[in-house]
């Protein structure tokens, strides 16, 4: 591997583009070595994640899983190997969280990268697209939730191309936080519901459609009506 541009930035390191191969990115640490330890934990629990729900994801069209490919950690630094998602136009920068929540915004947040709103998005995808991305959006957070096992505290959202592709999509990433599911208690529920919107990267309740396309994808995997009204009378 070999650095190239910087393309993301975080609390814990920053994410630089694979010269040597462009379809990945290498997200680096500096820091202490309980970092490097929490994306070693990220590592597994991707992995683990993703076996859990592998059957299932050859059904989206507009979203999908960031898996991480693989974790290698020095005495002083730790890399994790990650797909590479390009900004939807491919011009150069920091790769694009979209948040579907905001109606319309565009900031470059200073360490963190750049965030897009509604109005923005829909700038690279149609509205029909948007209506399925949320659909799908929604299944895809039940299927980790319910089926995978975790609760998807802090993750984030990216739009963009993959390598070698036209598609734009959603990419859910970043899942260093995140913690195992082994009861769904009053804890629990708290942290899959600020995981879904603590941040708006999915509809809010005044996006009627929208948010009825989500909430519906999410009761597709969801083992418990009960558990899905718990958790949508707490969002937004």
């Amino acid at each position: 591997m070999e650095f190239g541009l910087e393309i993301g930035r975080g609390g814990f390191g920053i994410v630089y583009e694979d010269k040597n191969d462009l379809s990945r990115c290498i997200k680096v640490s500096n820091k202490e070595q309980v970092h490097c330890r929490q994306w070693s934990n990220e590592h597994k629990k991707l992995l683990d994640i993703q076996t859990k729900i592998s059957n299932y994801l050859p059904r989206f069209k507009m979203v999908r899983l960031l898996s991480s490919i693989e974790f290698n950690e020095t005495s002083s630094k730790c890399y994790m190997i990650l797909p590479r998602i390009f900004r939807p136009n491919r011009d150069e920068g920091y790769t694009i969280q979209s948040q579907i929540g905001c109606e319309s915004c565009n900031v470059v947040h200073k360490g963190r990268g750049e965030f897009i709103g509604l109005k923005e998005i829909l700038n690279y995808i149609s509205y029909e697209d948007l209506e399925l991305a949320c659909y799908e959006l929604g299944m895809m957070m039940s299927l980790i939730h319910n089926i995978g096992k975790n609760d998807c505290y802090d993750i984030e959202v990216f739009l963009g191309k993959e390598h070698n592709s036209r598609k734009v999509r959603f990419y859910i990433a970043d899942f260093d936080l995140s913690e195992q599911i082994n009861e769904y208690d009053d804890d629990t529920i708290d942290r899959m519901v600020w995981s879904l919107d603590a941040v708006p990267y999915f509809p809010n309740k005044n996006q009627k459609i929208l948010f009825e396309r989500f909430k519906k994808g999410y009761e597709k995997y969801s083992t418990s009506s009960q558990l899905v009204e718990q958790i949508f009378d707490s969002y937004g």
